[in-house]
């Protein structure tokens, strides 16, 4: 790396200071350490600049351009980052890609820079002091790797933190990075969430021990400024009692406003969950940050490890409202059918369906999305993906009442006589325990007579099932839901489709009800049989 080009040689190669001092910092990133090394422009004059450029890159296509710097001073100046490319006629092309101005508290964070694919270029990094009167501009560790560089702030935690750090002013302890199987500062998540495996790594904030109030900050690196974010991430609180996760937004210094909050009360204990918000920046500035805390809500004992985990952040610029969330399952094709009307989206309202009349606090709720306390729902209806969309889910109060199930039928009578119907629905089960979903043929001339056709309990998983029943029957009958549920959990259905005759084959098949439409050869030596995971 040349730091003398056009006889500008104000970048310094030192040492760390060792004890807090406003010309440099007092270690580099790569050691940690007063004895590691690193290049420093200090603040001397107003105008001041300093240039440190690569060696020629030709022919290397896109390439990313990671590393650290640590600036410090009020109006200390400005950090850029060019691509330099020579041209015929003209000293230089500088296309500028990076920057960052002012004060950044004088710790060291992640910066990165794409370089476009040219035959030849250089990477060139230039600071120019500002008003003053003290200060410095510091880098570090700076990587070179083919393809472009990954969004800020996004990481699975495998290789690294992906330029999230604790904050020394805002941590009573520290996040660190963990597996499952590792031993250290006891028990977390067995597996991560990337890759289910207890090699997978994750985040682990441990609050076992911890004063009520405690926490810990863990920052992310500087953030463009752009009007829609779109942020996602897993957590995992682990033997949840008396703990909370904040998600919060730094755009002005030391002013943070918090995106989310997720009280253990309203978490499953060690399950990890998936969360996504909205993140609006204003044009004041030209960084924000995001901070992760795991706090401490009253003064915790330390015989049980407690702590929260996070892992596979993701910051995109986009709006989350249309995004398609990755847990949904692959959407069953299926042949076209004549519309029946009792087909129902929910999108604008129950269609042909109705709550049992007779039931007038247990019913089945219209809704779409759901709120932080609502974590067991589901993210977005089946329809149409997206959080906007409306499915239908058991009320509280259905939850509630140990004594009556919430009802759902249709609001006619149904003929199956000659050639049966299918009936095809889509469910989502999830939570502790969120209780039972029972599909039904209730007699169109005595409502007492029903008969039970499909049944589940227990937690389906975070992600729309699809099933579907045959029915055939010498008589009458209205199609019923009933939902029995719990405080532990949710339950919700969408997407009903009804079509005379046999059901369409099944792209899928999770054999929870039955073989769907696999059969025993007859020449087989053995026989399959159904069977289930030991509780």
């Amino acid at each position: 790396w040349n730091s003398t080009y056009e006889e500008l040689s104000g970048w310094n190669r030192v040492q760390g200071s060792g004890n807090w001092s406003d010309e440099r910092p007092s270690v580099d990133h790569t050691t940690n350490s007063e004895f590691g090394h690193f290049i420093v422009l200090p603040y001397k004059r107003r105008g001041d600049l300093a240039r440190l450029e690569s060696p020629l890159y030709k022919n290397y296509g896109e390439v990313c351009v990671k590393f650290w710097y640590n600036m410090f001073g009020n109006d200390i100046g400005t950090l850029a980052v060019y691509q330099r490319t020579m041209q015929e006629g003209r000293l230089e092309n500088l296309k500028h890609l990076w920057k960052r101005s002012g004060d950044h508290v004088g710790v060291w964070k992640l910066g990165r820079a794409t370089m476009s694919s040219l035959p030849s270029f250089y990477i060139a990094f230039e600071a120019q002091t500002g008003a003053g009167p003290i200060g410095y501009i510091a880098l570090d560790d700076i990587e070179i790797t083919h393809g472009k560089c990954s969004d800020p702030a996004s990481c699975t935690f495998e290789i690294d933190t992906c330029g999230w750090s604790n904050s020394a002013a805002h941590s009573d302890f520290d996040w660190f990075r963990r597996a499952g199987s590792d031993n250290n500062a006891g028990d977390g998540p067995a597996g991560d969430q990337t890759t289910g495996t207890i090699q997978g790594h994750y985040m682990y904030a441990l609050l076992s021990g911890s004063k009520e109030d405690a926490k810990s900050t863990l920052l992310s690196e500087d953030l463009e400024i752009y009007p829609n974010y779109c942020l996602t991430f897993w957590f995992n609180m682990y033997n949840a009692v008396n703990i909370s996760l904040l998600f919060e937004q730094e755009q002005v210094v030391m002013e943070w406003e918090v995106i989310e909050e997720i009280k253990s009360d309203f978490a499953l204990s060690g399950v990890w969950i998936k969360i996504e918000n909205n993140i609006t920046t204003t044009p004041a500035g030209d960084f924000f940050q995001l901070g992760i805390t795991a706090l401490a809500l009253s003064s915790l004992d330390n015989d049980t490890y407690r702590g929260i985990a996070v892992d596979d952040l993701s910051l995109t610029k986009s709006y989350c409202g249309g995004e398609t969330i990755s847990t949904v399952p692959p959407i069953i094709t299926t042949t076209a059918y004549p519309p029946s009307k009792f087909d129902c989206t929910f999108e604008n309202d129950l269609c042909l369906w109705e709550n049992d009349p007779e039931l007038k606090q247990t019913k089945w709720d219209r809704v779409s999305g759901h709120s932080n306390k609502k974590l067991t729902r589901p993210r977005t209806d089946h329809s149409s993906l997206s959080s906007q969309g409306y499915y239908l889910t058991l009320s509280d109060s259905a939850k509630n009442d140990y004594f009556a199930r919430a009802k759902l039928l249709t609001m006619d009578g149904i003929d199956s006589s000659v050639d049966g119907v299918c009936f095809k629905f889509w469910y989502h089960m999830y939570g502790n325990n969120p209780g039972a979903l029972y599909l039904k043929a209730q007699n169109f001339h005595d409502n007492d007579k029903t008969e039970t056709l499909w049944t589940r309990s227990k937690s389906q998983g975070p992600n729309w099932k699809y099933d579907q029943v045959f029915i055939k029957k010498d008589y009458a009958f209205k199609i019923l839901f009933e939902g029995d549920g719990t405080r532990y959990g949710d339950i919700s259905l969408d997407d009903f489709s009804l079509n005379t005759k046999s059901c369409p084959p099944r792209d899928f098949c999770d054999v929870e009800q039955d073989f769907c439409e696999f059969c025993l050869d007859p020449e087989s030596d053995f026989d399959w049989i159904g069977g289930a995971a030991y509780q």
